[in-house]
Formats: C-alpha cells, structure tokens, sequence
C-alpha cells in the first residue's frame, strides 16, 4: 500500500498527514514529477532513484509482504512482524556490500603535511602556465577545506573499519551477486564510484566502530549467504557431522548471530537439520527458570512446539565484565531421542573469558554397524585392547553400566512391575569381547563334558523339542503299561537377578578353571550399575548387587554354570528336564502314595539346594500335574517350602500344554485362539484395494500363522483326528487370504496353487527331519528315547 500524496508505504492518502503532497522524482513538496528537474531521490530508502521505482529495496520490501500474505494469510501486522526481519537482513547485507564496494574503489588519501614527504606533482607544460597560475591565498584555503572536512566526517561515519573491509572484502561480490538473484539487478549506478572497477583498500585507517549493546544470539548451524524470503531453504555445510548407525546424525556448526531472531527463521533453520541433532549456542536469552527476557518468550513458544528438549540444568554461563552479575545466556537443545543421552555442565572456571565453558557430554555407544565398516587397521587395534583387557582384567566402568528396557511378558497384566523382563542394553564394544570369550568357554565346557546332557538351553544341536519330545515318550510308555505319571513343574522366580556370582566362580574353579578367565568374569560381574529406561527417560543409577545382567553375551552360560548342579540333587529312580530356568520333575509308578513319597524326597532335596544357592521358588507359579487314564482318583499331595504344590489337570511346559490325559486338547485350543488373532492381521495387510501381493502374503503367513501350528505339531501330532481337525480352518483362511481365492474355491486347488502341504503332511515331514537330525545326535538326550520307542 503507497501513499500517492507523500510517496511513502504503510498507508493511504486517506490517512495521509502530510499537508501538500511530495514529487515522486525529487521528493520535494510542491513539485510535479513531469516538472521537476531536481536529481532522483528517493524518500523511502533514501536512495538515489525515484519514489516509484521497481528497484527500490521498500518497494521490494512491501512486494514481499503482500506475497507472503497471499499464501499464508493474517492481518498485516503479523505478516510484517515475521517478513520484515528477514528481509532487511537481505537490505542490509546489499547496503553493506555497496558500501564495502565502494570504499574499496576510492582513491588513496593525501598523505598527511607533517609526514616529511610530498606527493609528487605532474612536471608543468610551460614556463607561461607555471607564470599565470596565481598561488592560493590563506584564507581561500581556509575556506575550501571547510566542505571538504565535513565531507571527510561524514563519510568516516559511514564507512567500515579498515579490518572489517579487508577481512569481508572477498565476501561483498559475493554477498551482492546472492541478493541480485534474489532481487533482481537493482543497481543502477548515477556516479562513478558506483562503476565497476577493481576492488582495492583504503589506506587511510578509519575509527573501528563500537560494538552494539545488544548481544546478538547464535544458534547451532550456519546459513551461506542472506535468509531470502519467502522462504528458499537455507544451503549449509556443517563443520562437525557425527554419523551414528543407520540413520542418526548429528550436525553441531557454529553460528554468526543476528540481531533479531523469528519464529520464521528458526523453523526454517531447524528443517535443515537431519534428526537426532544437538543445537548449542549463545542465544542471549534467560529461561523463566533462571531469570527472563523477551526473547525467550519466543523461543519457549518455540521450542515447545517443535516437541524439543532442552539440556541446561540452571547453572550460570556468563559473567558481566562491568557490574561483575552472573546470568544464563547460553543453552543447548536436542532431539528427544538423543536428550536423555546428553548430560549438561558448567565448568566452574572461566579461563580467562567472559563465559563458563560448558561440558556436553554425549554417550554415544558405538553400534554394530559402526564395528562392521570398520577399516582394515581398525580390528587390530581393536584386538590390542581386547588383549590388554584380558590381560590385566581392567574392564572400562562404562561397560558395566547398563540400559535396562521393561519388555513385558505376553498375556500378563502390564500394571504389575513383577510381568516384565528386565533386558540390560550394553556397550557394543564390551558385548564383542564377551562373545569371544562365550566361545571360547562353551568349546572348553562342551569338549569335557563339563555340563549336564539334560542342560538343552543355550547348547548347539539342543532345543525345547529334545524335553518335550521326552517327556511325551516318558508318559505314553507309562500308559501303555497301565502307569500313571507324577510331574512337577518349577518355577524359578528371578532366576538370572537372584544368581549368586560368588558360585560361579565357585563352579568354575571346581571345573579346574584358572588364570585370566575367572579374572574376568570376577571383574565383569562387579560394581555393575544400570539405568531404567522409560521411552526417552532414564531413573536414577542403581547398583546391581547379584546376579547376571540380562541381555547380557556371557550371562545365559553363566548362568547354565550356576545352575547346571541342580541335576544333582534329583535322585536315580526321578527323570528331569532342564532348559535354562525351565526345569520339571517326573516318575512314573502304579501306586500314587509311592510316587507321592518318591516325588516328595526329590523336591525336599532340590529345595536345599536351592537354598545353598540363593535361588528361590515361587510356589504359585509350580504346578504339579497327575498324568492317567483312571475315572476315579485322588490328587496328589506335595509340598515345597512348606507350602502345597496346586495341583492342574494342566501345565504349559515349554510352550506346549500337557493335560492330564495327554489328548492335547487344551494345547490345540491354545493354538486356535493365536491363530484367529493372527489371521486378522493377515486381513488388514491383505486389502483388495492397497493390500500387499501375493508372495508378500504368503511369507507374512508362513511367519505369523504357520509357525505357530509347526512349533510342538511333532508332539500334539499325536493327538485324535477329530481333535487336530480344528486347526485347518485357520490353514485354509490363511491362504485363501493370501491368495486372494473365493470361499468356495476347492482345498485341493488352495494347496496346488500355494505350493502347501496339508497340516497332516506337514507334521509327518517335520517328525521325519527330526528323527533324521537325532540319528546324527547320539549325545543328545532325546536320542536313546526315540530310537529305543522306534525299536521296541
């Protein structure tokens, strides 16, 4: 909006106060523009050109307003408070390049009349012209200085000091060339200072200006070249980039400040940044937590908004040379997944600056994938430190400091802390180490024998199906002798928390184990510290007492080790199966009191071990199960800890229920439920208008529905027809689901068109692949079970 009265913008002539009305051309009153021979000036910017120009930086100023306006709406007032700023940065820098331009193009000063020394002077023509030329008088030098001083001052009062000029000489063409294509070609030169000529210094010093009273604030990353507007992104490099895994990168740059910071410009600054990312700098502002300002106002707003976080704890960062007052002008903010891995400090000493350096630190872990692109000197200099680790036993107190993350136990209620496993995430680099040790433990362990042969967990050529497989043999042969079977199923509460370290090494030295090995895992094993982590919050550090960190490469055959004499105190006439913590009792007899008396003497036995050895059993949680084909019977009765063992007419045992008439009806019941829950999954994925293809279906099926059936059908596979029958809707939905087919399409066609077997062939080739690996396995415990069952 420009007034056509007094040629200035921001109003109408309406509104206008100027009594007569101002030439377009020369800006004075009462002249026409057609009329006025005056030079250009203009009274906006003060420019040599006329009030109308196109050229005219107010002109390109309101130009930009209105734009901005237009596509993102407001009143005026808004549109100017966050449009203005940016672009007088871009004015200012195009003024300041013109000024810079055009010092460096002006002539060298006369050198000073007490310097000892003249100028030299053009030799004269003739001896006439030296003859008429009359010397100046006193006075008429006088005179002619005057101007001349006044036009001397005044230009010192606008030139730049020598330093600034030869430190931003190379910057001005190019700070001109960026607001031209911004701009457009607005030059237009009425002089020859402003002709293009080779750019040179001054050599006449000038006064350095004063510094300005206002700090201007900095932020973390640095635009090349003006912010434009409306809003172009902003082209930088940072100094420092810090890649961490796949796609975590920080990027920390420094900052020239300006005077004046918008919301505008920040979000534009912010969007350029690759997340996670750290911002630090001096932004002169004072949170309402340690004092206040308007600029932080802006930036709370800010801030919170954007959902960042920032880092300072309160402490003062700077110190006011004159009135000797501390503040906290300096701040750090991140992204809120890298947040809780910062920590923020002030140094206590200033060393020698107005500022407290600040102490940052970030605990970045080094990945898996950083020691997998690892160079080819790096592994040796890696195995230096392994050896000199393993060699003096000091292990890095950070590598005993863990992450524990809550995962909680399926099916259980997720208010009580007691269904959640506590997994400790460790360091990269300790947990590489570990791993060669692991191995090199398990070959020593494995080539002697050292470990009982019903120890399945974490063994090779050993899984859950050797003891299911077992156990089901144990009891059909008891039933084809008209016995019945009495089992007890163990629960071990806490088992890797409560783990007594002192036995390990205990155990270990029993096993003849010395030197740097039990070292080691002594100094692994202690002073350990973890954090829990919530999300992106983390409490306070606490210290791990006993146990073995969960997650941990060494802790799952630490733990075998423990707990590997347990086998011992089962007596000879009492079969047993150990997974890890899963451990379970059974025998086998005619007479129930005789079993009961048997099975009592077992468990009384366990329990002192138990006791021996700081671990402890939750009575709720074991389940004793009476196996038979008798209509009319009596509950067992036992007692563990003085407390009476609840007897089931089921128990899950390694994810496979066992009824008391060993039908597995509840087990097939089980799957049919996690099955329909996973088929409608499959249905979401598999829409007719975005669904996936084909192949894509098939594969999600074989992992969500079809392992669920595979796992255990070598043990349930025995069950009635009519029992397993209510599994082949589920395999028959998820492949007409898969394949896209009709309700009425045949099976046989299903199955020739997805290239599946049915459930029942299934089975029998998954039974045949494993009798065919266990007749490579002599050692293993299931093997004289099968093939003496196949024999007989």
């Amino acid at each position: 909006m420009c007034c056509y009265k007094c040629q200035r913008y921001g109003h109408g002539k309406d509104r206008c106060k100027k009594p007569a009305a101002v030439c377009v051309r020369g800006g004075k009153g009462g002249r026409v523009e057609r009329d006025c021979s005056a030079d250009p000036f203009c009274v906006n910017c003060r420019g040599d050109h006329a009030a109308s120009s196109k050229t005219c930086p107010k002109f390109l100023e309101e130009q930009a307003i209105l734009h901005f306006k237009a596509e993102n709406g407001g009143t005026f007032q808004q549109t100017r408070k966050a449009v203005v700023v940016e672009i007088h940065k871009t004015i200012s820098m195009r003024t300041f390049a013109s000024a810079v331009k055009s010092q460096l193009r002006t002539k060298p000063a006369a050198l000073p009349k007490d310097s000892g020394r003249s100028a030299p002077s053009a030799p004269p023509k003739g001896k006439k012209a030296q003859k008429d030329s009359p010397a100046p008088s006193p006075q008429g030098a006088a005179e002619a200085e005057v101007p001349a001083k006044r036009r001397a001052e005044k230009s010192k009062r606008h030139e730049a000091p020598r330093e600034t000029v030869n430190r931003f000489a190379p910057l001005a063409m190019d700070a001109e060339d960026t607001i031209t294509s911004i701009w457009g070609d607005s030059s237009t030169p009425s002089s020859p200072r402003a002709s293009a000529s080779p750019m040179e210094c001054s050599p006449s010093p000038s006064k350095p200006q004063s510094p300005s009273k206002s700090r201007p604030p900095s932020s973390a990353v640095k635009p090349q070249g003006p912010p434009p507007s409306p809003s172009p992104p902003y082209p930088f490099t940072p100094k420092v980039q810090v890649t961490e895994g796949v796609k975590a990168t920080k990027k920390i740059k420094g900052l020239a400040g300006q005077p004046k910071v918008s919301k505008l410009f920040l979000a534009e600054l912010f969007e350029q940044l690759p997340k996670p990312f750290l911002v630090l700098g001096d932004f002169n502002v004072h949170s309402p937590a340690w004092g206040d300002s308007r600029r932080w106002r802006m930036l709370e707003e800010f801030i919170a908004e954007n959902d960042f976080i920032i880092l300072n704890s309160g402490e003062q960062t700077f110190v006011h040379s004159a009135y000797h007052s501390t503040s906290a002008i300096d701040f750090a903010v991140a992204s809120p997944s890298i947040a809780a891995k910062c920590s923020w400090t002030a140094h206590s000493d200033l060393c020698g600056s107005d500022h407290f350096p600040i102490f940052l630190t970030l605990s970045s872990n080094f990945s898996s994938n950083f020691l997998r692109h690892l160079p080819e000197s790096c592994p040796h200099t890696l195995l230096k430190l392994f050896n000199n680790i393993w060699t003096t036993g000091d292990i890095p107190p950070s590598w005993r400091e863990a992450s524990v993350v809550p995962i909680p136990k399926p099916w259980k209620d997720p208010s009580d802390p007691s269904n959640y496993r506590p997994i400790a995430l460790t360091s990269c680099l300790c947990k590489t180490l570990e791993q060669m040790v692991n191995d090199r433990l398990v070959h020593v362990l494995e080539s002697r024998n050292l470990l009982s042969n019903v120890q399945c967990g974490f063994r090779k050529d050993h899984s859950t199906l050797d003891h299911l497989v077992r156990l089901e043999t144990f009891i059909k042969k008891a039933f084809a002798r008209k016995k019945q079977v009495l089992a007890v199923f163990f629960d071990l509460e806490k088992a890797y928390d409560t783990t007594w370290r002192y036995g390990i090494l205990k155990d270990l030295f029993d096993l003849d184990f010395r030197g740097r090995l039990p070292i080691f895992i002594s100094n692994f094993l202690k002073d350990r510290h973890f954090k829990v982590k919530a999300e992106n919050t983390f409490s306070s550090s606490y210290h791990q007492e006993n146990g073995v960190p969960q997650g941990s490469v060494l802790s799952p055959m630490l733990f075998n080790l423990k707990i590997n004499n347990i086998i011992n105190s089962v007596s000879k006439h009492v079969n047993s199966s150990l997974f890890v913590d899963d451990f379970a009792i059974y025998a086998e007899g005619k007479h129930l009191q005789h079993l009961e008396c048997t099975i009592q003497l077992c468990i009384n036995n366990i329990q002192k071990w138990v006791s021996e050895n700081g671990f402890r059993f939750s009575v709720s949680k074991t389940t004793c199960v009476h196996f038979h084909r008798q209509r009319i019977y009596t509950e067992p009765a036992l007692h563990l800890d003085c407390q009476q063992i609840p007897v089931k007419g089921e128990a899950k045992f390694l994810g496979v229920f066992f009824d008391s008439k060993l039908n597995f009806s509840s087990h097939v019941k089980y799957l049919e439920k996690k099955g329909l829950k996973a088929l409608n999954l499959l249905r979401v994925v598999g829409h007719t208008d975005w669904g996936a293809d084909r192949a894509t279906l098939l594969r999600l099926y074989h992992t969500l529905v079809r392992s669920k059936l595979d796992y255990g059908s070598v043990i349930y596979g025995s069950a009635n027809k009519h029992v397993l029958r209510a599994l082949d809707p589920i395999h028959h939905q998820g492949l007409r689901i898969a394949l896209g087919a009709f309700r009425t399409t045949p099976i046989k066609s299903l199955y020739a068109k997805a290239w599946e077997p049915s459930l029942e062939h299934r089975c029998m080739k998954l039974a045949f692949n494993y009798v065919l690996k266990l007749k490579s396995l002599p050692r293993n415990p299931c093997h004289e079970v099968v093939f003496e069952a196949l024999l007989s």
